[in-house]
């Protein structure tokens, strides 16, 4: 089922809302600019799918948002059965994450929207209000993911006014026997998503 379309104008400024079908992030009547948009904009080394076959890619795309599903709603309480023709591998690797995860934290929540002044993103993970966790399903893991948690940081700090204390990518594959953390160095994940967000703002201010 695709969520409606909430792009349209609400009159009025409000709180930030995302557009599921969209992709995109308003405040009132503001669009804010995600921070997915940022890095493919700005991050200069784009991954060379050029020997895969589309279909593959597109089969790793479909499994990732299946897999982020089952979490989501499993951190969220509401999973209460796997859909009869939920894909298996995805369900595998939900249940070899679910085994994982279970007992590391006290609090968890999934989804979560984060928005500052221009920029806007959701993480995956928020444990114990502190702990951003982005999960990868990918068979590799890029250079420019740390970036993105190091946005979802300077984002948490916008929203919450209080920093995050840590960073991790939780790499799941079915190639590992269990899912990898990857911690992510806070202070400079920090420093190069602010430079890169500041090198796409100067390029739009270039050519508005």
């Amino acid at each position: 089922m695709v969520n409606p379309c909430v792009c349209g104008s609400i009159g009025a400024p409000g709180s930030v809302r995302f557009c599921d079908e969209c992709h995109r992030y308003w405040r009132g009547d503001k669009e804010l600019l995600s921070v997915s948009k940022v890095l493919r904009s700005a991050w200069p080394f784009k991954p060379d799918f050029s020997k895969a076959d589309p279909a593959t890619i597109e089969n790793a795309r479909d499994r990732g948002i299946v897999v982020d599903r089952l979490f989501t709603s499993y951190l969220r309480g509401t999973l209460t059965e796997i859909e009869p023709g939920t894909r298996t591998d995805a369900v595998e690797l939900f249940f070899k994450l679910k085994k994982w995860w279970d007992g590391r934290h006290s609090k968890a929540e999934a989804q979560v929207l984060l928005a500052g002044e221009d920029v806007a993103g959701t993480c995956d993970v928020l444990a114990d209000g502190e702990v951003i966790y982005d999960i990868k399903a990918t068979h590799d893991i890029e250079a420019m993911y740390q970036l993105q948690l190091g946005a979802y940081a300077d984002l948490h700090f916008a929203t919450f006014s209080k920093p995050v204390k840590s960073l991790g990518i939780i790499h799941v594959t079915k190639r590992y026997r269990e899912p990898k953390l990857i911690k992510v160095d806070l202070g400079e994940a920090l420093r190069d998503w602010m430079l890169l967000r500041d090198t796409y703002r100067m390029a739009q201010r270039r050519t508005a």
